[in-house]
């Protein structure tokens, strides 16, 4: 009986630790599309070891598509409603983003990030710059 509790207690425990992302998708080797609690919490996020990952200045939630090669990453999202994070999420406007990529991946540095644009914009820059195709959607919030 003593080893059952005992074991109930480590795997309550365990959960209680964070059992991990509701969504984990990978983008490419550094880049993940991620919600940590619920899927309008999604951001893009640069994988670290040990199975984390840093969304350090890249755009917050809810991003719904994503995608990189080796020059950049791409993102849209759903801002959030008003009050900023207590409202859902505004599914009228998308934003666009891309991120300028360095080689070995550092954090995210001031003037990386482009955006937010509106879609005329990103699909004047996707032209220009060749930027990648979105390559991972959360269908459920898009």
């Amino acid at each position: 009986m003593r080893r059952r509790t005992l074991l109930m207690v480590l795997v309550a425990s365990a959960c209680l630790g964070g059992c991990g992302f509701v969504y984990d998708q990978k983008i490419d080797e550094a880049y993940r599309l991620v919600a940590v609690d619920v899927l309008e919490q999604a951001m893009v996020c640069r994988s670290l070891t040990g199975g984390n990952c840093s969304g350090d200045g890249l755009p917050g939630p809810t991003v719904f598509a994503a995608g990189a090669d080796d020059r950049y990453l791409v993102m849209a999202r759903h801002p959030a409603g008003y009050p900023a994070g207590y409202g859902g999420i505004d599914r009228s406007v998308t934003e666009y983003f891309y991120v300028t990529r360095h080689r070995g991946d550092p954090p995210v540095g001031v003037g990386d990030v482009v955006g937010p644009l509106t879609r005329s914009e990103f699909e004047a820059e996707a032209q220009r710059l060749r930027l990648p195709p979105f390559s991972r959607r959360i269908s459920r919030v898009e």
